[in-house]
């Protein structure tokens, strides 16, 4: 007897903070904040942005699954 099994996988949404350019400033459920797009020297220049105006904005590497990103 062959058993089948089916899981999803289920990801927060996350909320859009800013658009700079390309990147996308996402906040996820749990808190923590992503940068989605762009090029390497686009994000790095949003994370300086960020260093200077946003100090409270802790971020993580991206995630291997695709955001989802609320409406």
């Amino acid at each position: 007897m062959r058993i089948k099994k089916s899981y999803e996988v289920h990801t927060a949404p996350a909320e859009i903070i800013g658009h700079f350019g390309q990147v996308r400033l996402v906040r996820k459920a749990d808190g923590r904040h992503e940068l989605v797009g762009g090029t390497t020297e686009a994000r790095a220049t949003v994370r300086k942005w960020c260093g200077l105006y946003a100090p409270f904005v802790a971020f993580v590497e991206p995630s291997e699954h695709e955001v989802v990103l609320a409406a």
